[in-house]
């Protein structure tokens, strides 16, 4: 695994070796919300004696480090700032919050995809055209600026955090990035018919 390179405004150089095994999750809430996680576990692991963590076990991404991350300011136009501010660092756990400016650079994005997708639905676009065609453009940019691992086919899904940016500024809050050992995500599945494994076949 490469060594990753952290630089902070006003700290100095840290070297960790990332490994596979950690996680990325991008969320929003009250400043004061903070003290209801512990860094080294991340935001989807709640504190002894609650029941609730900060934030669903759900919205994990999966492996990123965080200067891919800080690629993709470099893909919105983003000036030569570092975008991610460290808050801390605790265990395995790192705790950042966007800038002000990579907040409003991903909010603006996620206004300018809200305005084509209207614009393609106002021209009876059932395809989505236009809309369909910036996303398909900001991932491209950002796959290639980011230098993910080789598994990687798409970052589209990760720029649902756009929304999340644009959700903090509204409610004037602001945007972290948790990274972190990942949290075991389990689904529940509901329906009928019957259970696997093997079964008796009805007499005919």
């Amino acid at each position: 695994m490469p060594l990753l390179r952290i630089r902070e405004a006003g700290a100095t150089t840290v070297d960790e070796d990332w490994a596979s095994d950690m996680t990325c999750v991008v969320f929003t809430v009250p400043d004061k919300r903070l003290a209801a996680m512990d860094v080294a576990t991340g935001p989807c692991v709640p504190l002894v004696n609650r029941k609730t963590s900060v934030v669903s076990v759900h919205q994990q991404e999966g492996f990123e480090r965080p200067d891919q991350t800080a690629a993709l300011f470099d893909v919105l136009g983003g000036p030569a700032e570092n975008p991610l501010v460290l808050i801390e660092h605790r265990g395995r756990g790192w705790l950042y919050r966007c800038s002000d400016a990579f907040m409003h650079a991903m909010a603006d994005a996620n206004e300018l995809l809200v305005r084509l997708a209207e614009e393609d639905k106002a021209r009876g676009d059932r395809e989505l055209t236009a809309f369909q065609a910036k996303s398909a453009d900001l991932d491209a940019a950002w796959m290639q600026k980011a230098n993910w691992h080789p598994q990687m086919r798409s970052a589209r899904n990760r720029l649902l955090r756009i929304g999340k940016a644009k959700v903090a500024r509204d409610k004037a809050q602001s945007l972290y990035i948790w990274y972190g050992p990942r949290v075991p995500e389990y689904v529940i599945i509901a329906g009928s018919g019957p259970y696997p494994g093997k079964h008796r076949r009805s007499p005919t």
